[in-house]
């Protein structure tokens, strides 16, 4: 399938709820411009404080998560949505996406490790967020 006929394809599917936790504002905009052009429904957080408040207080298919933040960071905001949904288990599990500079094997263990789902290489393409979103909704 190519990709202008996945992005096609994915338009017609249902809008997701998505929450992007990232506190840099063009990153931030590149993300939402991409979701939204993909037909999806996007939340800011410019932290990890704020992420984990607005996942507590919403309901959303998935989170984007930037690691590196102020206040909390991704790894610790993850950790706490996982702990939330143990401990409210009428809850299903979100996918966490981690948004990171850092694309090393290493890296990306310690994001599965913490609860996370799969992770993203900034900056990214919009096919590798098709991919991402494809790729989750199918385990769904």
């Amino acid at each position: 399938m190519s990709l202008k006929k996945e992005v096609k394809a994915k338009k017609t599917t249902a809008s997701l709820r998505i929450l992007v936790a990232e506190d840099n504002i063009i990153n931030q905009k590149i993300a939402q411009l991409n979701l939204e052009k993909l037909g999806h429904k996007v939340w800011i957080a410019n932290n990890g404080l704020e992420a984990v408040a607005l996942f507590k207080k919403e309901s959303f298919h998935l989170i984007l998560m930037d690691i590196q933040m102020p206040e909390m960071g991704g790894i610790e905001a993850a950790e706490l949505i996982r702990e939330y949904e143990r401990e409210n288990q009428s809850l299903r599990e979100i996918p966490i996406v981690a948004l990171t500079a850092n694309a090393l094997k290493t890296d990306k263990d310690k994001y599965m490790a913490v609860g996370m789902n799969d992770y993203l290489s900034k900056p990214f393409k919009q096919q590798d967020l098709i991919r991402i979103l494809n790729h989750l909704l199918i385990l769904k």
